[in-house]
């Protein structure tokens, strides 16, 4: 590990990050005290995302990472937890329902979804208040390396693997416009 991922509370309160080990701690910035609750991974960690609040932190990890000779990992199956940002508990464990390597995360402000993004350039919405997982209408060319909603929640942004930005429109669940190319490197 090491290298794993690294998310700032919206309020500036509080960062997780990953642990050598493959857990995520959680700390106070002003203070630099780790909060309880650290989470073992089981996995690899690959995405990590606040709510709009700061209440609760989305785990996203591969719980079986698969090498593929010659290529990126693959992954058996891939889970997010929501867990409340400052105790740790678990407010919901929620399985992928298909297998491929997920690395973003993103938590829709004052609202239900939980946006994830994968390889092979879809986006997935989970509706924590339907508990049921839809996918944006089109799949994207290359593959999704970071996702951010806007502050209304109303657009979500993915970087993608090949330099580009496209933006969504989240309740038609469509892309805006074509995407932006002109990155200098993949964008995450």
């Amino acid at each position: 590990a090491g290298t794993g991922p690294v998310a700032l509370s919206p309020d500036g309160s509080l960062i997780a990050i990953e642990d050598p080990e493959g857990s995520v701690r959680v700390y106070e910035v002003d203070s630099g005290q780790e909060l309880p609750g650290a989470v073992g991974s089981g996995g690899q960690i690959t995405g990590l995302a606040f709510s709009q609040d700061s209440n609760q932190l989305a785990v996203l990890k591969c719980g079986k990472v698969i090498p593929v000779e010659g290529g990126a990992p693959d992954c058996e199956y891939t889970e997010v937890a929501l867990l409340d940002s400052r105790s740790g508990e678990t407010i919901e464990q929620i399985l992928l329902d298909s297998p491929g390597f997920r690395q973003t995360v993103a938590v829709q402000p004052e609202g239900p979804f939980v946006a994830v993004g994968d390889e092979d350039g879809f986006v997935s919405l989970y509706d924590t208040s339907q508990q049921t997982w839809t996918s944006m209408a089109t799949q994207l060319p290359a593959g999704i390396t970071s996702l951010a909603f806007s502050q209304d929640g109303s657009t979500l942004a993915s970087g993608n693997n090949d330099k580009s930005l496209q933006l969504w429109d989240v309740s038609a669940k469509q892309p805006i416009a074509q995407a932006m190319f002109g990155a200098p490197d993949v964008i995450t």
